[in-house]
């Protein structure tokens, strides 16, 4: 439960510069008619965060351009990050950093 714990503050805290290529084998792999499919509580979720917030970051956290990339909807993205109240924090936060509009 702890290397959990860590794994997802890892992902949630550290950015890397996002993959120009688009998404990953991973994330492809997870990714059925655009919708994303993994829980919060599986090993590949906090890979799937910090893909999600490393490209969210690229595009200055607008949502729609970077679920386009992703190849899933907003809703599927935000709904990724919601599932962790530690990636839903930093979602929000980086956003009101930027100006950008709160998420419902």
């Amino acid at each position: 439960m702890a290397l959990k714990r860590l794994r997802l503050k890892l992902a949630v805290e550290h950015r890397t510069q996002a993959d120009s290529k688009g998404p990953s084998e991973l994330w492809r792999s997870r990714v059925r008619r655009r919708q994303l499919v993994i829980s919060a509580g599986h090993d590949d979720y906090p890979a799937l965060v910090a893909e999600a917030l490393d490209q969210l970051q690229a595009h200055g956290f607008h949502i729609a351009p970077t679920a386009e990339v992703l190849g899933v909807s907003g809703t599927q993205l935000v709904g990724l990050l919601s599932k962790s109240p530690a990636g839903w924090v930093a979602l929000k936060t980086h956003r009101a950093e930027l100006g950008l509009p709160p998420l419902k």
